[in-house]
């Protein structure tokens, strides 16, 4: 049975977390996806509420950093590709190692907040001590045991699912709303920042398996 890990990181401890040390103290990043290949790491992130010629320029002078494209760009947010080499972060092996699926990643220059499922409980375990063993500090949230697959039928992860069925249900998409983010989050146990990215996402979710089902028809 898959195990969904809900875990926060120090972002030093991350490779993505220590690039993005120059940006502003604000600033917001989120993990696209993540391609290993034979030999490089090449992560797809958006970056918002930062100058991106000025990350652009920090991430070219990182020593780990073999690559930087600045992929696109619109009022407070970027979207980088950028190549590390494969030894590059020891999280990143382990998650490898153990055939962990990211289904969420974000971070400040502060901490990150990790989604992993995993195929067996048994991982779990030999995950957090391959951790251990790295310095890699691990804060657990949750685990839980999805009964359903990963994604609906609009392609929603369980936790996007949580989140929106809450907004809906607390009376964040009424008018006027009966809710603030700051007071969901708390509710939710997360920071108004990642209530908002996850929010974002499954807005985005929900409206691309929408329009596409209709060109479809």
């Amino acid at each position: 049975m898959t195990v969904i890990m809900d875990v926060t990181v120090p972002a030093e401890d991350f490779e993505l977390g220590r690039s993005l040390q120059p940006t502003e103290a604000g600033a917001r990043c989120e993990l696209e996806r993540m391609i290993p290949t034979t030999d490089r790491i090449v992560p797809y992130f958006w970056v918002y509420d930062t100058d991106a010629k000025t990350l652009e320029a920090a991430l070219s002078a990182d020593e780990n950093v073999l690559e930087v494209t600045l992929l696109d760009e619109y009022d407070d947010q970027a979207l980088f590709r950028i190549a590390w080499p494969t030894d590059v972060d020891e999280l990143v092996q382990i998650l490898n190692h153990h055939e962990a699926a990211i289904l969420e990643a974000i971070g400040t220059s502060h901490r990150w907040n990790f989604q992993l499922r995993f195929p067996d409980t048994a991982d779990i375990s030999a995950f957090r001590a391959d951790c251990e063993q790295a310095s890699v500090r691990l804060d657990l949230k949750r685990l839980s045991h999805p009964s359903e697959p990963e994604n609906d039928a609009s392609g929603l992860t369980p936790l996007q699912r949580e989140t929106l069925l809450s907004a809906l249900e607390a009376g964040y998409f009424d008018i006027p709303r009966r809710i603030t983010t700051e007071e969901l989050a708390e509710t939710l146990g997360i920071s108004d920042q990642a209530l908002n990215e996850r929010l974002r996402r499954g807005h985005s979710t929900i409206l691309t398996s929408l329009l596409v089902a209709e060109a479809s028809n």
